[in-house]
């Protein structure tokens, strides 16, 4: 496996953002000069996505862009990004230009000799109440399942191809994220770091809503992950 980094994007719908989103990656990641790819998997978008996408990047070589016909969730889509990486190690981003540029830089060269890079949200004042609550009381439970005191579980991470695969992924949504850091620090010794990351409110719009869907998938995941970690319950 190669050493370097495989930028994975996840978008439904981003006709408006997708562009200038991989834009930024780029200028950054050539910046700190990685090898790197960046992969859109356009998760059954039905506007100008993957059209918006290939006009302005089909002569990159660097950029991929992969059309998902079933919707699998996240889940699903974090499974087959594994097929696809060629590189050793893995980040994904939402494809909405949610986070900032700034410090990304130091985010993505602390990969080059870490197992697992855990970006932290620094201006989450930003969010609304519920989603402060949620991030809140979510890091709180991922700190315990992992037996450590984390700054953020649920921003960006960079993870190694080889510990992601470990992960089964029982989560659907955003909610599989509760699954990763604690699965990866029961079956590997990891050398690992926090970065700051920052959110970027022009567009925090687009994911600042919190159903109550959404809440009873963490939930669910929450108690599953606290029967696999404690009681060695199998799923």
């Amino acid at each position: 496996m190669k050493n370097g980094i495989s930028v994975f994007i996840f978008a439904y719908n981003e006709e408006e953002f997708i562009v200038q989103t991989c834009k930024r990656l780029e200028a950054i990641l050539e910046k700190v000069n990685l090898n790197y790819e960046i992969i859109v998997l356009d998760d059954c978008s039905t506007d100008n996505t993957s059209k918006n996408f290939l006009t302005e990047f089909s002569d990159k070589e660097k950029f991929r862009i992969i059309s998902i016909n079933r919707n699998t969730g996240l889940s699903g889509l974090i499974k087959l990004s594994l097929g696809h990486a060629n590189y050793n190690r893995l980040t994904y981003f939402p494809g909405d230009d949610s986070f900032l540029s700034k410090n990304l830089d130091n985010f993505f060269l602390r990969s080059a000799d870490h197992d697992l890079v855990i970006g932290v949200r620094k201006n989450t004042e930003v969010f609304n109440i519920k989603r402060k609550v949620l991030s809140k009381f979510n890091n709180l439970m991922i700190s315990f399942l992992c037996l450590k005191r984390l700054g953020d579980a649920h921003g960006l991470q960079i993870h190694s191809k080889n510990n992601l695969s470990k992960v089964s992924f029982f989560g659907i949504r955003y909610a599989c994220w509760v699954e990763i850091l604690p699965t990866i620090f029961m079956n590997a010794k990891l050398k690992y770091c926090e970065e700051d990351i920052f959110v970027n409110q022009e567009t925090l719009f687009k994911s600042n809503t919190l159903s109550s869907g959404t809440v009873k998938n963490f939930a669910v995941v929450w108690i599953k992950m606290f029967l696999k970690r404690f009681l060695n319950f199998k799923f």
